[in-house]
């Protein structure tokens, strides 16, 4: 049941960073740059989603680890 929660929770948490990345944090000249290898836009909306990504997906793997000791590295 434990990893059943850390996995919603963590789903809970990326949809949230998706949600700030793609609406909250876009400038208009991000939006123009998407799609686009020649602008840099694409690129910066494309860290902003990995910046999100890490910690969230680490603070999840560190519940996995702590709820399963046998697992841990």
């Amino acid at each position: 049941m434990e990893m059943a929660i850390t996995t919603v929770a963590m789903l809970a948490c990326l949809q949230l960073k998706h949600y700030v990345v793609d609406y909250v944090l876009q400038p208009p000249w991000i939006l123009r740059g998407k799609g686009n290898f020649r602008m840099i836009g694409g690129y910066v909306h494309a860290g902003g989603h990995a910046h999100g990504t890490a910690p969230g997906l680490h603070a999840g793997r560190s519940r996995i680890d702590a709820c399963h000791p046998s697992r841990a590295r």
